[in-house]
C-alpha cells in the first residue's frame, strides 16, 4: 500500500480507493500496519527464544494491537508529503 500510493501522489495521480462498503467507521479495510524492521526484528527475538528453550508459546501475533483503516493511511500519506 505504502509505495503504491507515494508513488502515485508523487506522480500527481490521484490514489482509488477499492472496496468502501466494510463494516468500520469509515468503509475502508481497517489492518494493523507495523514496520518491516519491527518485524524483522520479532522474528530475530522469537528465534531467539526458540533456540534457548524459552519459548512458552508456539504462536507469537506481531503487532501494534491498533487498527488503521486505507483511508486513514492515505490521509495521513498526503498530510505528509504536501500533495492532495
Amino acid at each position: 500500500l505504502f509505495p503504491k500510493v507515494f508513488d502515485m501522489l508523487y506522480r500527481g495521480d490521484t490514489p482509488r480507493i477499492n472496496g468502501g462498503d466494510y463494516p468500520t467507521p469509515d468503509g475502508t479495510c481497517v489492518r494493523d500496519y507495523i514496520h518491516v524492521t519491527d518485524l524483522a526484528l520479532a522474528h530475530v527475538a522469537a528465534a531467539r527464544r526458540l533456540a534457548d528453550g524459552l519459548a512458552v508459546e508456539p504462536v507469537y501475533n506481531l503487532g501494534s494491537g491498533e487498527g488503521t483503516s486505507v483511508r486513514e493511511i492515505m490521509t495521513a500519506m498526503r498530510n505528509v508529503t504536501g500533495v492532495d
